[in-house]
């Protein structure tokens, strides 16, 4: 990927001011995906995804329903392309759970279970309930809890704690139906439902009702920590976030302004969430939910489940076969130069003297590679129309800095030393490199700004100098 960039000088008279331009870049290239927005991928299903899990930044399930009644589940292995297969239990699947990247659990309609190891086997196995399954959480390859609709009075609860080989059901109290439920340990976790419900259990085994202040239905969970939960939902066509930080023992409403339902929440930590609902809403916080921003999804169909891992990189699923993706693995990589930068002012005065600019310059790596990039630079000599030129040597790159942002995902770890020397001659030679990220930084947005030194000889000839630099950015260190 090559940038060229004009740059004229103009040195007129002894007291003349001297003056540098930057013209725009000759060679236009696609913007790519940024750190801080979603982007669609190829999805192997047209239908209604309800529920997505990741087990790492490349191990994913997702799962949904045909129009009919048949079960949908869809698969990556590389965080990018998915495959899927359908026919599964009959029924369809509300919700999956992946503890590892062998260990997954798919619950549907109808109280089906089903296992996957995600490459090859899909096992059903044998349920303790004919009762709708709406959701699912696996804190270990042994221990899952699924919950879903009423039965004799209260939502269901179905466990296992040996990997599948037996599941039962727990009494759950509160008398109504529940959609989702996340643990922050084998036996410690919370379920929420129809009315504001919210179910706890500090065992793995005996749960109560926790005081809720909406009686709105909520429709999912997730808890960062053993003290730090989400969950979301709806009130009215509105959303609807509410938090605790200990434990349980008060939730309060948080301020957002998704403006639709909320379906899914995923928090990888106690600081980042991200919760999405209708019509392609996302809003994220950075700081515990003390603020909540929208985000751009480039879908207006209803996103139903999310997942992430770690902060960085993610997955939301939702009608028609949705599928996007979060983080700089999902995009390019892309270099933009500023439209101009200027030297200082100076005058000539007989005496050798030096000029400094700093210029703009980002690079954006997006391609989850991890390879690392180098940016390099050469030019052609300052020449003027009469034909004076300046020393080849006149350019440098004294430093580079970078400025670490929110749309960063790994800082640019530069190994160059400076100052470096732009080549020079007429016509430009081979370029050096003037930054470089090394394997493993450097993704996403990287704001670097380029220090650039000229020298200007004591007997320079006045006139209107220019020179061609071009930017060169590559993949590796």
């Amino acid at each position: 990927m090559v940038r060229v960039i004009m740059i004229r000088i103009r040195l007129a008279g002894r007291l003349a001011s001297v003056s540098s331009a930057l013209a725009g870049s000759l060679l236009c290239f696609a913007a790519a995906a940024h750190a801080n927005a979603w982007t669609p991928q190829a999805s192997p299903t047209g239908v209604r995804l309800s529920g997505v899990s990741c087990a790492s930044t490349t191990v994913c399930g997702a799962v949904g329903a045909l129009s009919g009644s048949e079960g949908e589940i869809a698969f990556t292995s590389n965080g990018t392309s998915w495959t899927g297969a359908s026919g599964l239990g009959g029924q369809p699947l509300n919700a999956i759970s992946c503890a590892d990247a062998t260990h997954c659990w798919a619950v549907g309609n109808g109280g089906v279970i089903l296992f996957s190891n995600t490459t090859t086997t899909l096992t059903q196995e044998s349920s303790p309930t004919g009762a709708s399954l709406e959701g699912i959480a696996c804190p270990s390859n042994t221990t899952c809890y699924a919950v879903g609709a009423k039965s004799a009075g209260n939502g269901t609860i179905a466990v296992t704690t040996n990997a599948g080989a037996k599941w039962t059901t727990e009494t759950a109290t509160g008398g109504e139906t529940l959609n989702a439920v996340a643990c922050s340990g084998t036996t410690s976790c919370w379920a929420v439902g129809v009315g504001g419900l919210i179910l706890h259990t500090a065992n793995g085994t005996s749960w109560s009702a926790q005081t809720s202040t909406t009686s709105e239905s909520l429709a999912a969970i997730s808890c960062a920590s053993a003290s730090d939960c989400w969950a979301v939902g709806a009130k009215g066509s509105e959303g609807l976030v509410l938090a605790t930080i200990n434990g349980g023992a008060t939730w309060a409403a948080q301020n957002q302004s998704a403006g639709k339902p909320l379906n899914a929440i995923v928090c990888p930590d106690t600081t980042h969430c991200w919760a999405a609902g209708n019509a392609g809403v996302m809003i994220h916080t950075s700081n515990g939910g003390a603020a909540w921003l929208a985000q751009a999804t480039e879908t207006t169909k209803p996103l139903e489940g999310i997942a992430f891992a770690g902060d960085t990189v993610g997955w939301a699923v939702g009608n028609e076969g949705v599928i996007d993706g979060y983080g700089c693995r999902f995009g390019s990589l892309s270099l933009t130069p500023p439209a101009s930068f200027s030297f200082p002012s100076a005058t000539l005065d007989g005496l050798n003297q030096t000029l400094f600019a700093s210029v703009p310059v980002t690079v954006d790596d997006e391609t989850g590679s991890g390879a690392g990039w180098n940016l390099s630079a050469t030019s052609t000599t300052f020449s003027s129309a009469g034909g004076k030129t300046l020393p080849t040597s006149a350019a440098t790159v004294e430093g580079v800095s970078q400025t670490a942002t929110s749309t960063y995902c790994s800082q640019a770890s530069n190994a160059v030393a400076y100052p470096v020397t732009i080549p020079a001659a007429a016509t430009a030679p081979s370029a050096v490199k003037i930054f470089d990220a090394a394997p493993g930084s450097g993704a996403g947005p990287a704001s670097l700004t380029v220090s650039a030194k000229l020298a200007i000889p004591a007997r320079t000839v006045s006139g209107s100098y220019s020179s061609t630099w071009t930017l060169t950015l590559a993949s590796g260190p």
